[in-house]
């Protein structure tokens, strides 16, 4: 969800016939990330807080959510 993730995204959306974003990580940002888990579909998604990882899970059940060092 940082400015490199956000540019990365960016490139991804732009050759989204060519690439498939996989994975996605955060720190803590819930607010940005759950509109590019909707857009991207990734496989799984990292998140630093646990709390926020524990949030996400009941927000997006589908979702594979690590979290922590783990993540």
């Amino acid at each position: 969800t940082g400015s490199i993730g956000k540019n990365t995204l960016a490139v991804a959306r732009h050759l989204s016939d060519t690439i498939k974003v996989t994975a996605i990580a955060a720190h803590s940002s819930l607010e940005e990330l759950i509109p590019q888990i909707d857009e991207f579909h990734p496989e799984i998604v990292a998140v630093f807080d646990e709390k926020k990882a524990n949030e996400l899970r009941l927000l997006r059940p589908s979702v594979k959510v690590v979290s922590g060092e783990e993540g």
